[in-house]
């Protein structure tokens, strides 16, 4: 039997190197309209409020929804289902985009979209991320998981650092419209990688003994 890979090996994995990779873009994303958001509504509004709903609306979902996808996860197809929830958290960017170039982020009402498309992210990131969790242990070995899931707290680690103040520097530079264009941009990314990986990852649906609802 082969030696279990190091962390810096496991990164070298054609789906596991991509999958962190890809997890890593698409939580920078989360915090970049979500600072953006933030910015824009205080803008819009001048309520610290107004603010705090957005950011309220955003994390809320995982708070209601993680335990239900979660114990989902353990069950289904994990892959399609971090699929579904990225495209969900990819469609809030995509409604600030377009609204933002059809018809403007330019008065107090708007806000309202804003709040949607925060809720449209944090929504899409409660579904995909406990089934990206659960993908880790199928793609590794047993003797390779506690590196693997060492690997797995990467994202959130590099997003929480750096991404509220690369979200607010893109806003500052480049706008409103382009900053949610690049976090559109980054969770397609991670479309992709999870097509180019799909059958890799594709798990095949358990079924498990006695009461299996999350309460």
């Amino acid at each position: 039997m082969t030696a279990a890979r190091t962390r810096a090996g496991l990164l070298r994995d054609p789906a596991v190197g991509p999958l962190i990779t890809g997890r890593t873009l698409s939580t920078l994303a989360v915090w970049f309209t979500n600072i953006a958001a933030a910015i824009i509504v205080y803008e819009l509004t001048r309520s610290a409020s107004a603010v705090a709903l957005i950011t309220t609306a955003q994390f809320a979902p995982q708070l209601l929804v993680v335990p239900l996808t979660g114990a989902r996860a353990d069950r289904a197809d994990r892959a399609r289902q971090m699929l579904a929830g990225t495209l969900v958290t990819a469609s809030g960017s995509a409604l600030l985009v377009t609204w933002s170039l059809t018809v403007g982020l330019t008065r107090a009402s708007d806000a309202v979209v804003v709040g949607a498309a925060a809720a449209l992210t944090g929504i899409g990131f409660a579904i995909g991320g406990p089934a990206s969790q659960s993908l880790i242990p199928v793609l590794v070995r047993p003797d390779e998981l506690a590196d693997a899931l060492a690997l797995t707290s990467l994202p959130i680690m590099v997003a929480r650092a750096t991404g509220p103040a690369v979200g607010a520097i893109l806003y500052v530079r480049v706008g409103a419209t382009a900053t949610f264009g690049v976090s559109l941009a980054l969770h397609l990314v991670m479309v992709t990688v999870l097509i180019a990986i799909r059958r890799r990852l594709a798990v095949e649906r358990t079924a498990q003994a006695g009461d299996g609802r999350a309460r």
